[in-house]
């Protein structure tokens, strides 16, 4: 099993645990005046998706057709990325299609959690603070269009590692 760990531009292999602070001191990561942002993923070939991103392709996309139209070989996951590109643009392109359903779904979602959530949280953020809602949902796990980042790339390297079965991977920003 590898790590990848990838900037804008480049990818490094980590082997060693040597290779991460070769990494770390090259990026200058141990610094606090030095802002970097960093996401761990368990699998290398998984895109950065959001949450709510993986709910349309789970909602919306029939993955199993797409292994049927497509012989092994091809990548699934790239299909599965042209796939919610299609639905995503064709949402924007054609208000009255059936994508229309993905803003309910998002609406829908957003609606159900302020409601039934009132009753068990301490702080309730004010009901059109959208950002704040979506920042609770995330907390708890429910799909959002937020995207996890940190500041620590040790705790993305936690992340990356925890449920990895084969090469995983770093990003950084």
């Amino acid at each position: 099993m590898a790590l990848d760990y990838k900037d804008l531009n480049n990818e490094y292999k980590i082997k060693k645990v040597i290779d991460i602070f070769k990494i770390c001191k090259k990026f200058n990561t141990f610094k606090s005046d030095d802002v970097w942002i960093f996401r761990g993923e368990s699998d290398y070939n998984w895109r950065l998706r959001t949450t709510f991103e993986r709910a349309i392709i789970d909602y919306f996309i029939d993955k199993k057709k797409l292994k049927e139209d497509f012989n092994d070989s091809t990548n699934i996951e790239e299909k599965v990325q042209e796939a919610l590109e299609r639905k995503l643009l064709n949402w924007k392109s054609d208000k009255n299609s059936q994508e229309k359903n993905i803003i309910e779904f998002e609406k829908n979602l957003l609606r159900d959690y302020q409601r039934k959530s009132r009753n068990v949280m301490k702080y309730i953020p004010d009901q059109q603070n959208w950002v704040e809602w979506l920042a609770t949902m995330q907390h708890y796990g429910a799909p959002t269009r937020l995207l996890d980042w940190n500041y620590s790339f040790f705790i993305a390297l936690y992340f990356s590692v925890e449920k990895a079965t084969s090469d995983c991977s770093i990003y950084m920003h």
